[in-house]
């Protein structure tokens, strides 16, 4: 058997699980400030244009992976994105 970092019912929560949940929340951030950044229309057109890429990518992955961590906890939930 191999070492669990995310427990296995949604009753109880593993002191690592508190800080990978902490730092999937605050890479959704950075993703979505990223995405405001360009909007705001300073600078070039094609720099912003990759921060809006990657901040849609840091979201879509990383809140993918949260949904992926809750799934596995509430088990029956019926919704996925990218990963299962």
């Amino acid at each position: 058997k191999g070492v669990s970092y995310i427990h296995g019912s949604s009753g109880g929560q593993f002191v690592i699980e508190t800080y990978i949940i902490f730092i999937l929340n605050a890479a959704i951030t950075f993703g979505m400030i990223l995405m405001n950044e360009a909007m705001k229309g300073k600078g070039d057109s094609k720099k912003r244009k990759i921060m809006a890429i990657v901040g849609m990518g840091l979201v879509a992955v990383f809140f993918s992976s949260l949904i992926s961590i809750f799934r596995s906890k509430a088990h029956g939930y019926p919704y996925s994105f990218l990963f299962k």
